[in-house]
């Protein structure tokens, strides 16, 4: 079987176990209170889709081909940009979690830990699938922005699954835009750092400064409305140099297979 065909039932897989996990999460919600048994839940659900993409990975392609390999550490300069913000945006939760600190309770801090677990678990899975799975599937020597394009516009369409969890649908919309901008930004930055574990570490710790602070009630929207800009520009910056660079990748192959044919 063709990888691009696995790719898509990886991702139809993984769409509709997300999908069954948001139903049974939203009722569960309805007839149990309580955050930390919500949590457990949410864990549980997330662990499942975790464990689908391993089987995944482990079947048709192994880890490096899905984007494990050896990193290109000139390349990471251009993730300074999204690393500012995420530390920016560290250092005001931790501090605030600080000042909180004599007021939060057992059950906050079990909440938030689980919370790490939730964002660990579907930060990586996020990643796999869409900048490693589909990436690395779609990819080839004739074009680049195909796997570009998957790898973002899936990143996004996924995250319509928050309306099965109660989201309004204008909301929903916005979040998966806002999804395909960050999505796309991840994809080219992958590509060029030729390495997945940064975007990994990224988005895991883009999730849970974000919902951490909104658990322990920490205002820093003033530094997440950065991303989208920061998305925008490294994405139509670096996006161009990846082209760029492919397609001059591709006529330095062509004319070396002349060459050596005359």
């Amino acid at each position: 079987m063709k990888s691009e065909k696995i790719a898509i039932r990886s991702l139809v897989g993984y769409l509709v176990l997300m999908m069954i996990s948001a139903l049974i999460l939203n009722n569960i919600t309805k007839l149990v209170n309580g955050s930390l048994v919500q949590q457990t839940l949410q864990i549980i659900l997330q662990a499942v889709c975790s464990i689908y993409l391993i089987y995944i990975i482990n079947r048709f392609y192994g880890w490096k081909n899905i984007g494990f390999k050896k990193i290109n550490i000139k390349a990471l300069i251009w993730f300074v940009p999204h690393m500012s913000i995420i530390l920016v945006m560290m250092y005001t939760f931790v501090k605030g979690v600080y000042l909180k600190a004599p007021s939060l309770n057992n059950e906050i801090w079990i909440i938030l830990f689980m919370n790490f677990i939730g964002c660990v678990l579907a930060g990586a899975s996020e990643e796999i699938l869409f900048r490693g799975i589909m990436l690395n599937s779609f990819q080839n020597k004739k074009s680049i922005a195909k796997p570009m394009i998957m790898g973002s516009l899936g990143f996004g369409v996924v995250h319509i699954a928050t309306v099965l969890l109660g989201m309004p649908l204008i909301d929903a919309l916005a979040g998966v835009i806002s999804s395909c901008l960050i999505g796309f930004a991840l994809v080219v930055l992958t590509i060029k750092i030729n390495n997945i574990v940064p975007a990994i570490i990224y988005h895991i710790l883009w999730n849970f400064i974000l919902i951490g602070s909104n658990i322990v009630n920490i205002e820093i929207s003033k530094y997440y409305l950065l991303e989208n800009p920061t998305n925008i520009a490294i994405g139509v910056i670096l996006g161009i140099i990846v082209i760029r660079e492919h397609k001059s990748n591709n006529r330095s192959i062509n004319f070396a297979k002349i060459t050596c044919s005359k």
